[in-house]
């Protein structure tokens, strides 16, 4: 009788599992940019938050949130599109931070700095970027 009922029980929560799985979206909405190892997706930051992680603002990565692929950044579609290269910058120096083993306070404190600094020159802004994509490209997870 026990392994009849081990059974249906089973059997209940996979429904479960899977009705779960359809209940929630997929916040990716557009690719941003992309190369082999890495994808940059525009996402829905409500379907986000409201299927993710409530604290989940303007962009994120694996490193800080574990429900992201490892081989993607998220930029939320709220961040106006003349500040996405900032948050961009942001996450990528913060995701090689931490993949190298520096933890969330430090990075995002450093990763700030670096994007501070391309707020205040644009020049600035591009040559960060182009640093951070590039240490990025070896990082599929």
């Amino acid at each position: 009788m026990a392994p009849i009922a081990e059974h249906k029980r089973r059997e209940i929560f996979a429904e479960l599992e899977k009705r779960a799985e359809e209940l929630k979206t997929n916040p990716r909405l557009s690719v941003l940019q992309e190369s082999p190892a890495l994808t940059v997706w525009l996402v829905d930051g409500k379907a986000t938050r409201d299927n993710f992680n409530i604290d989940f603002i303007g962009g994120g990565h694996h490193w800080r949130y574990p429900w992201i692929p490892g081989n993607e950044i998220w930029i939320e579609d709220d961040v106006p599109e003349n500040e996405r290269l900032h948050f961009l910058i942001h996450e990528l120096h913060e995701r090689n931070l931490m993949r190298h083993g520096m933890r969330y306070d430090a990075a995002h404190d450093r990763a700030s700095q670096i994007e501070r600094e391309g707020r205040i020159n644009e020049a600035t802004a591009q040559k960060h970027f182009g640093i951070e994509w590039k240490k990025n490209q070896d990082t599929v997870k």
